[in-house]
């Protein structure tokens, strides 16, 4: 089944990790050597060039805390399917607005998520554009407030139930 769904795709995957032989054999078992092209370590400035060439973006981990490429691919006005357990769902996924989630430790969840968002193919441009809209709120002036926040929160004067401050310690 999952070799019928592969044939709508052709992958590009970036990076090189101690999965990677793992990766080449099962794109070999599966028949996939020209759907998939392992790209390898990718530089930062090259990555704009691969985004442009792809019509969606896959965030498949198993446990990540934010997913910083979520953010890049949403940058490059691109779809999004990304995995529950990546930190950054919550906030930057908009399930069929902008892009699909799916539980990764579940194969057959993946599959769904990707046949959702090959039967929106005709509203992928729409996806993008909200995604870059989406992650335009996520730049330097919501990182700074945010930081200041958390340091006030921090330093502010907590109660311990006896009376004594613990933010009077930090200071």
């Amino acid at each position: 089944v999952l070799a019928e769904r592969a044939a709508e795709w052709n992958w590009l995957i970036a990076g090189y990790g101690p999965e990677c032989p793992k990766i080449k054999q099962r794109i070999r078992e599966c028949g996939l050597e020209k759907r998939v092209r392992l790209l390898g370590h990718v530089d930062y400035y090259q990555l704009p060039k691969f985004y442009s060439q792809a019509d969606a973006y896959l965030q498949p981990s198993l446990c990540e805390p934010w997913g910083l490429a979520v953010n890049e691919a949403m940058a490059c006005a691109l779809p999004v399917v990304v995995s529950q357990q990546c930190g950054c769902h919550e906030d930057l996924v908009q399930e069929n607005v902008n892009g699909f989630k799916f539980d990764a430790t579940e194969p057959e969840s993946m599959g769904t998520a990707l046949d959702r968002l090959l039967a929106s193919k005709y509203r992928w441009r729409d996806m993008g554009v909200t995604s870059k809209a989406i992650i335009a709120h996520w730049g330097l002036d919501l990182y700074s407030q945010s930081l200041w926040q958390a340091c006030e929160k921090a330093l502010s004067p907590v109660s311990t139930g006896t009376g004594s401050r613990i933010a009077e310690s930090l200071v």
